[in-house]
């Protein structure tokens, strides 16, 4: 298969820069065709392929997927706009805010022929694979309990960053839910009730949310959302005989000893784990997608029943 051709708009982003871009490039599935930015220059790495507007990405005739990190209200646009011209579409977390605009942007896509999926890498990371089919897999006895956080600090200084504006829908939740829903819904599915949501913050904006959430069957999962506490992103599952551990997981991927730990009732355990860049497994897998050649792990549907388990939390702040 001949590489998929990405273009890019909001390419001064930091997730852009820092993680999406260069797996992009460095990947044999994909190449970087298009990138534009208004947000700042284009990074030099990456400028040989800058063009001037995000209508030049879009409607570029090399142009095979459009990669989207704009701030979030932006998102439902410009997934739109690359329905209209044919692209298919990654988009960054949360792909849309509200689940009936979730359902819009899959319909839009769907209509156009086009694969659209959200860009959310940690299902990616080895720990997190691991994690998951240890808590499923019946060695530890049925999981009832996660416990998650992601938590980091915006710096001083940066308070024009789009996560401190409301209509450009900021927050700390919306910013990080997904990834403190995720492990959860992975085990369990997004039908759970709302028990406890907890938030401070300032001008409209959750500055730190903690949540508790219960499914049916008893089975329970809270989690901590900030940007203005210091970085922590852990997962801890509790199963009947047992319980898991995953602890920073560092945002590219990149650990220096990177280990997964559980207990059981034959002691504790914690062994080596290879490594791994999720963002750049996600975009392999992503073009794969779209080829056909494996399927995306997330459906359409689960990603719109997440956003909708989203809507019952932010109904809450």
């Amino acid at each position: 298969m001949d590489p998929l051709r990405f273009g890019v708009i909001g390419a001064a982003s930091f997730v852009a820069n820092a993680a999406v871009l260069p797996a992009i490039v460095a990947s044999a599935k994909t190449n970087l065709t298009a990138a534009a930015s208004v947000g700042g220059a284009v990074d030099p790495r990456f400028s040989d392929v800058e063009v001037a507007t995000y209508e030049d990405v879009v409607d570029h005739p090399d142009v095979d997927a459009v990669y989207i990190p704009l701030p979030n209200h932006l998102h439902m646009e410009w997934i739109e706009r690359c329905a209209s011209a044919g692209k298919h579409v990654l988009c960054e977390k949360p792909m849309a805010l509200s689940a009936s605009d979730a359902s819009r942007a899959a319909t839009a896509c769907r209509d156009a022929g086009v694969f659209l999926a959200e860009a959310w890498m940690t299902p990616f990371h080895k720990r997190w694979q691991l994690a998951m089919l240890h808590a499923s897999g019946g060695q530890l006895g049925s999981p009832t309990n996660v416990d998650t956080k992601f938590t980091f600090t915006i710096e001083p200084g940066n308070e024009t960053n789009y996560r401190f504006d409301p209509s450009m829908g900021g927050g700390a939740f919306n910013d990080v839910g997904i990834y403190c829903l995720g492990p959860a819904i992975k085990l369990w599915g997004p039908a759970a009730e709302v028990v406890e949501v907890e938030s401070s913050g300032s001008d409209g904006i959750d500055l730190t949310t903690e949540f508790t959430v219960r499914w049916a069957e008893g089975q329970t999962a809270t989690g901590r959302c900030s940007f203005v506490e210091d970085e922590q992103q852990s997962l801890d599952v509790t199963c009947e005989r047992g319980s898991i551990s995953v602890a920073t997981q560092a945002h590219t991927g990149g650990d220096e000893t990177p280990t997964f730990s559980w207990s059981s009732d034959d002691g504790d355990h914690t062994v080596p784990c290879r490594a791994n860049d999720p963002y750049h497994t996600m975009i392999e897998r992503f073009a794969d997608a779209v080829s056909g050649e494996r399927d995306w792990p997330r459906t359409m549907e689960e990603t719109i029943a997440v956003t909708a388990l989203m809507d019952r939390i932010r109904a809450e702040l």
